[in-house]
């Protein structure tokens, strides 16, 4: 489409607002800073949509994702999100993502 990063931003900024759990906003000049808004808002939608449809879990697994994820996920759990299990495996969250999730749970460890 060769929108601009303008454009792609201003698309972002409204997904936190939908249902929406899936975007691509490929082929277009979006920066790594959008990319990552768009993850962790689409992210954040999906952990929301899963509670909200009854589901004490949530299944993200293989879809991609990297640490905006893991700080999505982390800043729901911090916000008193009740999950009792999340799947996040074959993502791309490094070691730096797997610390934000670790520091959001360690208070609910005894």
């Amino acid at each position: 489409n060769g929108l601009s990063d303008l454009a792609c931003r201003k698309f972002v900024a409204i997904v936190p607002g939908t249902a929406l759990t899936e975007v691509s906003i490929a082929a277009n000049s979006a920066e790594a800073d959008t990319l990552s808004a768009l993850e962790k808002a689409l992210t954040s939608n999906a952990v929301r949509g899963s509670i909200a449809d009854g589901a004490s879990s949530c299944d993200l697994r293989s879809k991609g994702l990297g640490d905006a994820a893991a700080s999505a996920v982390a800043g729901l759990l911090s916000s008193g999100v009740e999950l009792a299990a999340i799947d996040l495996r074959n993502n791309n969250i490094t070691d730096a993502g797997a610390l934000v999730l670790y520091e959001a749970l360690a208070p609910f460890t005894g």
